[in-house]
């Protein structure tokens, strides 16, 4: 029997302590995000952004969506507020998002600013955010 307490008191002491912090540092790493530049919207003018302007909010959530066979580039990927399309990240910029995007990697992106006094293309910017551990 004192075996037995000994042991036990050795796992609660020692055991589950070191197994609790090895949980929470294994959980930060699976979080890790890597905020990238802020963009501004290529082809603004020929999409719905001067439709969807009012209802647009700085942290508002934008989904980014590939388009490989895109015939203008093989690397855009279109800039979504909800349903609608807003337009895409520029030819100059999306070269490393696309290649991430194409490895399984999950990128977020938000508004992180709106500029009604600018162009209308210089208006929304807003930033990307790597979500999540791909195959890179």
């Amino acid at each position: 029997m004192p075996q037995t307490n000994l042991i036990q008191k050795i796992v609660r002491k020692v055991i589950i302590p070191i197994a609790e912090k090895c949980a929470k540092a294994s959980d930060q790493k699976e979080q890790t995000k890597v905020r990238f530049q802020e963009f501004m919207l290529a082809g603004y003018q020929y999409h719905r952004a001067d439709g969807v302007w009012p209802f647009l909010q700085t942290g508002e959530a934008l989904r980014l969506q590939r388009e490989p066979y895109n015939r203008h580039d093989s690397n855009a990927i279109a800039v979504y507020f909800k349903n609608d399309m807003l337009g895409y990240i520029s030819r100059g910029e999306n070269r490393v998002l696309a290649q991430m995007m194409d490895h399984g990697e999950s990128l977020e992106a938000s508004i992180t600013q709106l500029l009604p006094d600018l162009k209308p293309w210089r208006g929304v910017r807003f930033s990307v955010i790597s979500g999540s551990k791909g195959r890179i």
